[in-house]
């Protein structure tokens, strides 16, 4: 067998040209050494299933908040606290909103994230979302079995932490729906023993297509 490895050409000027005849063999199922772009794929060729991790998070901010209790605007963070503060014994209600992604597929949860910086305890409180797309209600979905109230429960706080809670499914959620976010706590109930817990945000986490 002969296997031509180059060609060598010199001219009468005696200028020499050397031109590389090897030809690369991969074995089935390697990739050759010269890179793959997008057009070398095969339709389709890549999947959602192939992807290892496909899941996605992101943190929503309040939009305000207010006081029922004495009627007034809740304000917004300042200085020396590490969010919007919901003191003791007032009940509050907390906002938020954000559309539903693009690249949404599945597992879409809401889960609110609290810091207790002094004492822990018990807070007495509520996470509802209340969604739809453009022209429907805003509440065409909701996650609140007591809809159009609250469903309250007792929640453990650790002093110092990041605390997450009371995550809530959105379980009927569709790309491009719009999502307003509702945490309340009642700090009127004797079930809740904390003092002031600053809240910080929702995040939420949903698996994507790719």
């Amino acid at each position: 067998w002969e296997l031509p490895l180059a060609r060598v050409v010199v001219t009468s000027g005696g200028a020499v040209t050397v031109t590389d005849d090897r030809a690369f063999m991969a074995w089935a199922g390697e990739v050759p050494g010269t890179s793959i772009g997008t057009d070398q794929l095969k339709d389709e060729g890549v999947t959602a299933a192939k992807i290892d991790n496909r899941s996605r998070s992101f943190m929503v901010q309040h939009t305000g908040g207010w006081d029922f209790t004495n009627d007034a605007d809740m304000g917004y963070s300042t200085s020396g606290q590490a969010g919007l503060p919901m003191t003791n014994s007032i009940l509050c209600y907390v906002y938020g909103n954000f559309i539903v992604p693009s690249d949404f597929v599945s597992g879409l949860t809401v889960t609110p994230v609290l810091r207790d910086a002094a004492t822990g305890g018990n807070i007495y409180a509520a996470n509802a979302t209340y969604y739809g797309a453009c022209s429907e209600s805003y509440a065409f979905h909701h996650t609140d079995p007591s809809f159009p109230l609250l469903t309250y429960s007792a929640v453990d706080l650790t002093a110092g932490t990041n605390d997450c809670i009371l995550e809530t499914s959105l379980t009927s959620a569709a790309i491009g729906d719009i999502v307003l976010l509702v945490f309340s706590r009642d700090g009127t109930n004797i079930l809740d023993t904390t003092d002031r817990v600053d809240f910080v945000g929702w995040v939420v986490s949903y698996t994507a297509d790719m």
